[in-house]
């Protein structure tokens, strides 16, 4: 790996202003025995970004990075708010939507969109192109952030699948035929933030990402992938299995009348494997060894054989989602 020193300060910073932060929000939750601070992870997640982007010199602030980390900071207002009075899904979604817009705003765009075996499809060709590419980018991020948002169910899955997907993008920033550093310190930032995160988030986890630190992490892995020119194949094999899980849970919800975007229910596959007897620790082995599996599938593979094995991944899980649904059906038969 080229240069691989302009790496080791980031991604030491971010670890260690996480790790410091995180240590200082444990003390506070003990000192006042507050299960509400306890999910105010997200806070030490952003403040370590923040932090390792400001004082790296190599890296140049561009207008979309600089929306980027506007994004973070209102994220982690909006966040606390939310895991204080517990805001209703409605305004969830309008404030993930504004997010969509600002990073829009300062221009960041989906240029194209990668078909299978035809190429790939430039919006400024088509008609209404800017439309279109300004609707996928708002539902790439909402999509991403609700995915991220839904998998912090059981301790140290959020923490550990953000580790495996950053650095799956970390690594293709660094393939020859891609080179770009600047996604690679953007994504070997983030890893760091993450690595401090499941020091304090492994099963018995002491604290959580809450939602600032969920809507932070989907915000920045879909912001990122767009910035290091349309990775979104790459970041949508990297994590197959909750975003597979997510639309899953959605038609659920759909077909039995509830809200499609109310999260929080026993639905999702780390709810459904820990009904069934699994652990913690097994839940999550299985996530981050899947998460790496289809990593490195998707670092090895072109744009058309990542939309191919994601077409099998998308079989195979739903095959196991179905699976799960019947045996815990029948064992409540039974």
């Amino acid at each position: 790996m080229a240069n691989a020193t302009i790496y080791v300060i980031p991604f030491l910073t971010s670890f260690l202003v996480s790790v410091v932060a995180l240590f200082c929000i444990e003390c506070t939750r003990r000192r006042f025995s507050s299960d509400v601070v306890k999910r105010f992870g997200g806070i030490a997640i952003v403040l370590a970004f923040l932090s390792a982007v400001l004082i790296d010199e190599r890296l140049v602030m561009t207008a979309p990075i600089i929306g980027m980390m506007i994004g973070a900071v209102a994220i982690v207002v909006f966040g606390v708010w939310d895991d204080i009075a517990r805001l209703n899904w409605k305004i969830q979604a309008i404030f993930q939507i504004s997010l969509g817009v600002l990073v829009f705003s300062f221009g960041m765009r989906i240029a194209s969109f990668p078909i299978p075996f035809f190429g790939s499809v430039f919006f400024d060709t088509l008609p209404f192109g800017d439309v279109l590419g300004f609707a996928l980018l708002l539902a790439w991020i909402v999509f991403l952030i609700n995915v991220l948002n839904w998998s912090d169910g059981a301790d140290g899955l959020l923490s550990s699948l953000s580790i495996v997907s950053f650095s799956v993008i970390f690594l293709l920033s660094q393939k020859p035929e891609v080179y770009q550093p600047p996604i690679g310190i953007l994504s070997i930032i983030i890893v760091g933030a993450s690595c401090g995160l499941l020091v304090f988030n492994l099963p018995p986890a002491r604290l959580f990402a809450g939602t600032s630190g969920s809507f932070f992490l989907g915000f920045a892995l879909a912001t990122i992938s767009v910035l290091s020119g349309t990775k979104i194949a790459t970041a949508l094999l990297a994590l197959s299995l909750p975003a597979v899980d997510a639309v899953w849970v959605l038609c659920e919800r759909l077909r039995f009348g509830a809200s499609p975007f109310h999260g929080g229910d026993s639905r999702h596959v780390h709810a459904r494997l820990r009904e069934i007897g699994w652990t913690n620790y097994a839940i999550l082995l299985l996530y981050a060894l899947f998460t790496v599996v289809v990593g490195t599938i998707a670092l090895a593979t072109n744009v058309h054989g990542k939309m191919i094995a994601f077409g099998c991944v998308v079989f195979g899980v739903t095959v196991f989602l179905w699976w799960l649904h019947r045996k815990i059906s029948y064992k409540e038969i039974k």
